[in-house]
């Protein structure tokens, strides 16, 4: 029953997503399939969400946020991909904390903005398959899950799932809720579910700084964290696996993020399946400011961070989101498929 859930969910986002796709690719020429993308903040005004080119390290396409930034705390931020190629980023009003808000830039490179109830600034924000979303925020503090709506008027009204001010980062995956949290107590540090004390991966020793963003893949089988924490081998690109989607992960490498004389440590990423089970990883470094957008093809423990860009010295990477390219999740298909076939012969 997990192989065909995971199946499901797989195909669902599949076929969607490659219909609408691929109509952006034809009718608008912007944020298209494929495409790396990057939140940009500057240390005062809006933000930038910008196109990459994930060979050079190129800047294209942007747009421009304007009443938005994303949260000052650098535990918050990231950029989430929806199905419809929508990239959805949380933070706050622009001349503020005082009015938490997500930004929506669709393929099209239109901007449109969703204020939320509380006093401060949303930390993550991830678009559900059934176009609801999971929020996590400073205050109150806790997980939410609701429909957001994006007149940049409207107070949306979510509920709230799980408590805890240790909140950072979300993504999701079906139905459910990833979140990292960092905490100096074990059972409170790593990945948790839905908004629970389920702890789904132990993200090595617990301190108030270390696991950021997070990546699953399509069959929810892989997941990548950013870890902020800049000591080599605790810091930087964390690679986690499991057998089927009701187990926990386990860690199996860190892939640093040092570039020549740079650092390492990670607070933001992405990646993509270029095949399957291979992977190519984007991540933000963990720099107070001038971080690194780096890209690692993920080949085994030691697998080598190349540079892309450096953001300017009053800039800061805010997070890393890559649009669904639907080639590369037929060829990821064709194999659940074939192996869904072989269960079922067996």
């Amino acid at each position: 029953m997990v192989v065909i859930r995971a199946i499901g969910i797989f195909m669902n986002k599949f076929l969607l997503t490659s219909a609408l796709a691929a109509l952006a690719t034809a009718s608008f020429g912007q944020f298209t399939s494929g495409n790396l993308v990057i939140g940009l903040q500057a240390t005062s005004g809006p933000a930038a969400i910008t196109k990459i080119d994930k060979t050079t390290g190129a800047a294209g396409f942007s747009v421009t946020t304007t009443g938005f930034r994303f949260a000052t705390s650098t535990a918050g931020g990231g950029l989430k991909v929806g199905i419809n190629g929508s990239v959805y980023a949380p933070g706050s009003l622009d001349t503020s904390t005082s009015a938490p808000k997500v930004a929506r830039v669709d393929m099209a490179g239109n901007l449109a903005l969703a204020v939320v109830q509380g006093s401060t600034a949303v930390r993550g924000v991830a678009a559900k398959d059934d176009g609801t979303f999971f929020v996590t925020q400073l205050s109150p503090s806790g997980v939410y899950s609701g429909s957001l709506t994006f007149d940049n008027s409207t107070v949306s009204s979510l509920t709230m799932i799980g408590t805890g001010a240790t909140n950072r980062i979300v993504a999701a995956y079906g139905s459910d809720s990833y979140v990292t949290r960092a905490s100096a107590t074990a059972t409170s540090h790593g990945v948790f579910l839905n908004g629970t004390s389920n702890q789904v991966a132990a993200a090595g020793t617990p301190t108030t700084t270390g696991p950021s963003d997070l990546w699953l893949s399509w069959d929810g089988l892989t997941m990548f964290t950013a870890d902020e924490r800049t000591t080599t081998g605790v810091g930087g690109v964390v690679k986690w696996t499991r057998a089927n989607t009701a187990a926990n992960f386990t860690q199996q490498y860190i892939l640093s993020t040092i570039t020549g004389s740079a650092g390492d440590g990670a607070r933001f990423l992405s990646a993509e399946e270029t095949a399957p089970g291979q992977f190519t990883v984007y991540a933000a470094t963990a720099e107070a400011s001038a971080n690194r957008l780096v890209k690692i093809v993920d080949t085994g423990a030691g697998s080598a961070a190349s540079l892309l860009m450096t953001a300017g010295s009053t800039d800061l990477i805010r997070g890393v989101a890559i649009v669904p390219e639907p080639a590369s999740m037929a060829v990821l298909g064709l194999g659940i498929l074939g192996l869904a076939r072989r269960r079922r012969n067996k």
